[in-house]
């Protein structure tokens, strides 16, 4: 209304500390989730042996990359990234199996006897060495390690250097940063035959019901997403990140929900702001008039694509 202060309708209930967030779902009959984690930054899965696992008291479904459909790959600008690992693994903390079970101990138990055999493969861990000659190749689909380039030019860049009385050139590099929200990301999923709830803490929900639907091969109306309350989000969660993974845990649990909280660990390897490198070439008058400036920008995005191709080009004219 204008002329007045409007309140937000859940303020009172955030600084009483009342309001119910993500992490304090229950649901009844729930299974807590536990991820299991690649301790290889680049390897080749030999071995996923769950029979151990599947004994220990409480465990009620594993995981891997053997239950997984051909579009079980998901990504915002490619799909390239699987629910869990398949055959190869791409970074130390990407998810290799989920365990479902009655309790965290019976979980973590389990997490143990999983027998994961790798054949470990040479690593890369920086953008300015994944594009040399001879690099290791994440994707054959980008042998150079480079899934997006692009290129933002106005005039003519040397004539403009040479009209310049003084030329800097500087380089800047910004470290990758998680965004930290007080709470981290949670996912629970239910199937009901081929209708599947999912309750998450996301900032995108309708991309989480689109990407969901396409993974599972159902309709968009059959995947309902509830967003409760977040407890923070600042751009880490508006992507897909553990939803994929709990929806597939839930198909193998005859219907019980079952919920991923990931640990505060678990979100440095989840989710983080690109690192970066900045070349800033820039010439100058005397006078303080600027004639050309020359931007090269290296973006580090990890393993996988995820939404970089997408934020490449807006990096440009940001």
């Amino acid at each position: 209304m204008i002329g007045e202060s409007v309140p937000m309708l859940d303020s009172l209930a955030r600084v009483t500390g009342t309001l119910d967030y993500m992490i304090n779902l229950r649901l009844p009959n729930m299974l807590v989730g536990k991820i299991v984690r690649s301790q290889s930054p680049h390897a080749k899965l030999l071995k996923v042996d769950i029979t151990n696992a599947l004994q220990v008291p409480g465990v009620i479904a594993i995981l891997t990359g053997a239950d997984l459909g051909a579009n079980a790959f998901y990504g915002a600008g490619i799909k390239d990234q699987g629910v869990v690992a398949v055959d190869r693994v791409r970074y130390v903390g990407e998810p290799i199996a989920a365990i479902a079970a009655e309790s965290l101990d019976a979980a973590e138990e389990a997490e143990l006897l999983i027998d994961i055999e790798y054949d470990e493969l040479p690593a890369v861990f920086d953008a300015q060495t994944a594009i040399q000659a001879g690099a290791p190749t994440l994707h054959e689909k980008f042998p150079n390690n480079i899934f997006k380039h692009a290129k933002l030019r106005h005039g003519d860049l040397d004539v403009a250097f040479a009209e310049a009385d003084e030329i800097f050139e500087d380089t800047f590099t910004s470290p990758p940063a998680q965004q930290a929200s007080l709470e981290p990301h949670v996912s629970a999923a239910q199937w009901d035959g081929e209708r599947l709830t999912i309750w998450t803490a996301s900032q995108a929900p309708f991309m989480v019901r689109k990407t969901l639907s396409e993974i599972f091969g159902i309709a968009p109306e059959a995947v309902r997403v509830i967003v409760p309350p977040l407890g923070g989000g600042y751009g880490g969660k508006g992507h897909i990140r553990i939803e994929p993974l709990a929806a597939a845990m839930a198909r193998k649990t005859n219907g019980r929900p079952v919920k991923f909280a990931l640990s505060r660990a678990e979100e440095f390897v989840t989710v983080t702001k690109h690192a970066a490198s900045i070349t800033l070439k820039t010439g100058v008058k005397r006078d303080g008039t600027f004639t050309a400036r020359q931007v090269t920008l290296y973006w580090n995005g990890g393993a996988y694509a995820d939404a970089s191709p997408l934020l490449v080009p807006a990096g440009m004219v940001r």
